[in-house]
């Protein structure tokens, strides 16, 4: 991978704006975080949540960036709750 590439692949990442799009999305949805995690923040995702017209935000105790390693159970119960 090039320079070229790393910066438009991280531009992609970072500056990336669909919050305005999510309010067109009615469906319910559960956004699961990391209690630790240091790159999503639960900060990050309550803006993503409060966007959403169904949106549910939980934290999952123990775990930081990848919680379906670190709080598998604790996530595979997050997800069992999450459909209706």
């Amino acid at each position: 991978m090039d320079k070229a590439v790393r910066d438009r692949y991280l531009a992609n990442w970072t500056r990336a704006d669909f919050a305005a799009e999510l309010g067109g999305y009615g469906a319910p949805t559960t956004l699961a975080v990391g209690a630790s995690g240091p790159f999503v923040t639960a900060d990050y995702l309550a803006s993503m949540v409060s966007a959403l017209r169904s949106g549910t935000l939980v934290t999952i105790d123990g775990a930081g960036h990848y919680p379906m390693v670190e709080q598998p159970a604790s996530t595979v119960k997050t997800w069992e709750q999450a459909i209706p």
